[in-house]
């Protein structure tokens, strides 16, 4: 994909739709493991994260978009998220429960 002719802006250059993902319910929060490629999403309505391997579901490797994304249950309207690079934890706050979860990367 030429980023030049297709953006945000610019469509001309674009060879039709972008692939996409389906997450949970009312995404917030995007963290990129890079360690892992695995890409965390924050999902406030559905009370989980979904987790996407970036290896398979990118702008020029799409097939791996459409397969159903896991989905970890934490606690309710995640709203905060960090990975520890060395250790490979990812953090997740709660708003509505007042808790956080440590996901294994």
């Amino acid at each position: 994909m030429n980023t030049a002719t297709c953006n945000g802006f610019v469509t001309s250059g674009c060879a039709g739709k972008f692939p996409t993902a389906f997450v949970g319910r009312s995404p917030r929060l995007v963290e990129l493991d890079a360690r892992t490629g695995l890409l965390y999403v924050t999902n406030h309505g559905s009370a989980d994260v979904s987790t996407l391997n970036t290896a398979g579901c990118n702008a020029e490797a799409p097939a791996g978009c459409a397969a159903p994304v896991p989905e970890l249950n934490v606690g309710s309207q995640p709203n905060g998220l960090a990975i520890d690079e060395l250790t490979g934890t990812v953090f997740v706050l709660s708003l509505g429960s007042g808790t956080m979860s440590l996901l294994e990367g």
